[in-house]
């Protein structure tokens, strides 16, 4: 007898002999529901833009201030010292602190979070912006 041709449309059959079932719906309150709601409708964005970043920045700012205060009041008084060039250098001190890369770094290492979560924990992140707030 020829083979039976099977139906193209079917699911196939399972691997293990066991009985083929069909998913209609996952239900919404369950927590496979509630883990597809969560990431069907996660903020997309993981930046780094958050109070934490704005304290790091402050600090910094606030270290370069120091410090260009330091130079100012150490060598403002030397009339050997070129006033522009000083000024100069104060603003150097000032915009130097905060590297203009600070944001992608920042972006980076919580890339670099969650591949590692990922990867060595079996950790899959839904929110990524939650793990700079992690720890507190």
């Amino acid at each position: 007898a020829p083979p039976a041709v099977r139906d193209p449309a079917l699911p196939p059959h399972p691997p293990d002999g066991g009985v083929p079932a069909l998913v209609l719906a996952i239900g919404p309150e369950t927590a496979q529901g509630s883990l597809l709601r969560a990431m069907a409708y996660a903020p997309p964005d993981a930046g780094a833009n958050t109070a934490d970043a704005a304290v790091f920045i402050g600090i910094l700012l606030l270290c370069a201030a120091g410090a260009a205060r330091y130079v100012y009041l150490a060598s403002w008084d030397d009339p050997t010292r070129n006033k522009a060039a000083l000024a100069l250098h104060l603003v150097v001190i000032v915009t130097s602190v905060v590297p203009p890369e600070l944001p992608m770094e920042l972006s980076l290492a919580v890339t670099t979070s969650l591949a590692e979560l990922g990867t060595k924990c079996g950790i899959f992140c839904t929110e990524p912006w939650r793990i700079p707030l992690a720890g507190k």
